[in-house]
């Protein structure tokens, strides 16, 4: 029996906001376990999320050395968080391995490479035509469909 994850806590009081990602100390360094292998999913407590802490889940690699960090941000407004508050957990997972001649790694934040963003071009945006009608008055729009809003205004 037991626990499927095991809580980590932050080393430091934080402030966080819901405009950015902060990086936080935990409780917990790596390498999890040296003789059996085995890395972890870091994801937020049921708690932290009921709290409106945002705990963005990663993988923690088995060879993974040095402080686990924790990333997290204000689901709304600032969330003062006090230094040693449970806000996040590992959950153990076996470790993979795959072919690769691929010798060393990079390792830690920034190892995955480039970020990717996908855009698309303005001119290529869905638009639907529309007829808004007011008495005898017509106006004819081009409008963005389905940006998401719940209320549009049309002035």
């Amino acid at each position: 029996r037991g626990s499927l994850g095991v809580d980590l806590a932050i080393t430091i009081d934080v402030m966080l906001t819901n405009d950015k990602v902060d990086l936080i100390p935990s409780d917990v360094n790596g390498p999890l376990s040296p003789e059996k292998n085995i890395g972890a999913l870091l994801i937020g407590r049921s708690c932290a999320g009921s709290k409106g802490i945002l705990v963005v889940p990663g993988v923690i690699d088995a060879d993974h050395t040095g402080n686990i960090k924790i990333m997290a941000h204000a689901q709304v407004g600032s969330i003062w968080v006090p230094k040693g508050t449970k806000i996040a957990q590992l959950v153990a997972l076996p470790p993979m391995r795959i072919k690769s001649n691929q010798r060393e790694r990079v390792r830690g934040f920034g190892s995955t490479g480039a970020i990717v963003c996908l855009t698309l071009p303005l001119r290529n945006r869905p638009l639907i035509s529309m007829t808004l009608r007011r008495g005898t008055d017509y106006r004819r729009l081009s409008v963005l469909a389905d940006t998401g809003a719940d209320v549009t205004v049309i002035d």
